[in-house]
């Protein structure tokens, strides 16, 4: 019986290729991800234009839900 490495197949060798290309495709999208959320969980900096909101009031001029009398 002779020991060592078996030969690799045809078939093997393009499983080999594509495990490895899916890693590769795995790792590069988690880098990316990783980077992206880096960049979008910056805060505003000090001097961010700021937008002037008018105060709508008090909620006494809102709309409210109709009662069981309203309804009928």
């Amino acid at each position: 019986m002779r020991f060592g490495r078996k030969k690799i197949q045809e078939e093997e060798k393009w499983l080999a290729g594509i495990s490895i290309a899916l890693g590769a495709t795995v790792l590069a999208l988690g880098i990316a991800t990783l980077l992206l959320g880096r960049r979008q969980g910056k805060k505003a900096g000090k001097k961010a234009p700021q937008l002037n909101l008018d105060n709508p009031g008090t909620q006494t001029e809102f709309p409210t839900a109709a009662t069981e009398s309203e309804i009928g």
